[in-house]
């Protein structure tokens, strides 16, 4: 696996690379093999790192979720991207990360759906924000088609 950081710097945290923004990009490994043996013991569970002195740490399970995906994505070819989610991102990253198209995105934020900054002509958001309206949506959206069964099946259109 190949990491690279956004710009050039050190995580004080990790002593890993990582960019200002705190984004880290991490390409596939050229020979894929060992990742297969670690997408194996993460779906296992009950992860934990090992200290070369043999201190061992359990990984909580929402990392193990994180690396389970990131592992997959790479398995598939793709390149991962972290982000911390006080990340402010552009209209054009939240196309990039979630397929708003710009125009719905920039209706959003004039609609007032989303907080957001400004300087000049850039607008940013807090990604956590967007999770957020992108959770309410996908719950409005059930919700829409709960009440549209329960109504069809109140005409006798759908015996479910």
């Amino acid at each position: 696996m190949t990491v690279i950081p956004e710009t050039p710097g050190s995580s004080p945290a990790t002593g890993g690379p990582i960019g200002p923004s705190g984004r880290v990009f991490c390409l596939p490994p050229a020979q894929p093999d060992r990742l297969r043996d670690v997408s194996g013991l993460l779906a296992r569970g009950g992860v934990a790192l090992a200290a070369p002195d043999g201190e061992q740490v359990a990984v909580p399970p929402e990392v193990v979720d994180v690396l389970r995906q990131s592992v997959a994505a790479m398995l598939a070819g793709r390149a991962v991207m972290l982000t911390g989610v006080n990340q402010r991102i552009t209209r054009y990253e939240a196309h990039d990360l979630f397929g708003i198209s710009r125009a719905s995105f920039k209706k959003m934020l004039d609609d007032g759906e989303l907080e957001h900054d400004q300087k000049g002509r850039l607008r940013r958001v807090r990604l956590a924000d967007l999770l957020e309206h992108r959770d309410r949506q996908r719950q409005r959206a059930g919700e829409s088609f709960e009440r549209l069964v329960d109504a069809s099946a109140e005409m006798g259109l759908y015996d479910g």
